[in-house]
């Protein structure tokens, strides 16, 4: 880990939007710089973007399979029957 730039890192696992192994992400934990810290806080915001988009479409799966069970499809529930 520490034969690799920081640079390089933010290139790998913020850019290229890389996982993060577990062993590399102590490291950079305890690493103090900044750019090891702006790469931890980058890649965190990413998990919890990912998180968020997750729970989002859970929410609209769970709401799409009500309407379903009740015979009515997603695009019914807004339109008027001519």
């Amino acid at each position: 880990m520490s034969q690799y730039p920081l640079d390089v890192l933010r290139q790998r696992y913020v850019v290229e939007k890389r996982p993060l192994e577990a062993s590399v992400e102590q490291i950079l934990r305890a690493d103090t710089r900044a750019g090891a810290q702006a790469i931890l806080a980058s890649i965190d915001k990413r998990r919890f973007e990912n998180r968020s988009e997750g729970q989002r479409l859970r929410k609209m799966l769970r709401f799409e399979s009500s309407l379903g069970k009740a015979a009515v499809m997603p695009w019914q529930a807004w339109t008027r029957p001519e």
